[in-house]
């Protein structure tokens, strides 16, 4: 998702911000209506949900996938396929905006 909502920043001439990572180009599709702010919602939560797996937090830290499985008394793998099917959406949502583009 990050590629493709940089592509379309990238395109409109947003090379800056394009390459900040994900958090400031959703901030920054937010604040100028890029995409949808339900979509802009649904990228940030995974993208909150993610930033465990890729750098290391502590246990306690609130997105971490055993404080979530605490939180919401489920199973890791249930989670965890939240966690996909809500990726793929989005994905697709991206997609679709990111066509629209061209």
């Amino acid at each position: 998702m990050e590629h493709w909502l940089g592509g379309i920043l990238n395109a409109s001439g947003q090379q800056k911000v394009a390459g900040q990572g994900l958090k400031a180009i959703v901030a920054h599709c937010r604040e100028f209506n890029v995409i949808p702010i339900a979509l802009c919602d649904k990228i940030d939560s995974l993208r909150l949900s993610r930033n465990p797996f890729v750098h290391l937090k502590p246990f306690d830290h609130p997105h971490n996938l055993g404080q979530r499985m605490l939180t919401r008394r489920a199973h890791p793998d249930s989670i965890l396929e939240s966690d996909a099917r809500d990726a793929l959406s989005a994905m697709y949502s991206v997609a679709v905006y990111a066509k629209a583009q061209v």
